[in-house]
């Protein structure tokens, strides 16, 4: 029975060490890996290629409009010069300055339309970055707060492991054997204490015979469900 208790502390010591060892394992597959924030810098990408796109058209209609300015200006030059003094060719300069303002106030309301959609754009990517800065800063934030957590969990895993190894030495090394076994056989688990007539670990109702043998008997005796060792309390 004193075996069988002392089986039952060194599960609980492996349970611990086993749950150490899984928490590390998901620390170093978290480690490095900023997968989350692909969606964000896509997201910062797009919005600056978008602000890009927009000020490339915007540069090109300030272009086209400049352009026009320039024909009227040289137009007007040539119509209040004085050297034009025919009714029909003062007309026709007229006529030219009237129809390249026309063609100027179609690219200029053009302009707006870019000027309004570089205002969204820029207001879009903005947000964006934003975005994209708080996440990388609170992923640098975890990298870091797990990095500590691997560096404390490593040393308890080795403290644990030190104690785990002098209980094991203290028991009779059949009694560890088949423990190891049934560990490996049941996920992790070699023993469960026995509740009145009740399995604790499958909560199935003990044969009378097989629950006093597991309150008497020096050797392990197993629920007969689920194949743990019984520990009668």
């Amino acid at each position: 029975m004193a075996a069988i208790k002392q089986l039952y502390e060194l599960q609980t010591v492996d349970l611990e060490i086993d749950w150490h060892r899984a928490r590390l394992g998901e620390i170093a597959s978290a480690l490095g890996d900023d997968s989350a924030l692909a969606p964000l810098r896509a997201s910062a990408t797009e919005g600056k290629s978008a602000v890009q796109s927009e000020t490339v058209r915007q540069n090109a209609l300030d272009t086209i409009v400049s352009g026009y300015d320039d024909k009227i200006k040289g137009v007007e030059t040539k119509l209040y010069s004085g050297t034009v003094t025919l009714a029909r060719e003062l007309q026709d300069l007229q006529a030219d300055i009237d129809m390249i303002k026309r063609q100027r106030a179609g690219q200029e309301d053009q302009l707006l339309e870019v000027l309004e959609a570089l205002e969204s754009a820029q207001k879009t990517s903005g947000a964006a970055a934003v975005a994209l800065a708080n996440a990388e800063a609170a992923w640098a934030a975890d990298q870091q707060a797990m990095t500590v957590e691997q560096a404390v969990l490593d040393g308890e895993v080795t403290d644990l492991s030190g104690s785990r190894d002098a209980r094991a030495a203290a028991i009779p090394a059949p009694d560890v054997a088949l423990y190891e076994r049934t560990r490996r056989a049941r996920k992790g688990k070699a023993v469960a204490r026995l509740l009145v007539d009740t399995c604790e670990a499958c909560r199935t109702s003990i044969p009378t015979r097989t629950a006093q043998q597991a309150r008497t008997s020096t050797e392990p005796i197993k629920c007969p469900n689920c194949g743990l060792i019984l520990l009668a309390g």
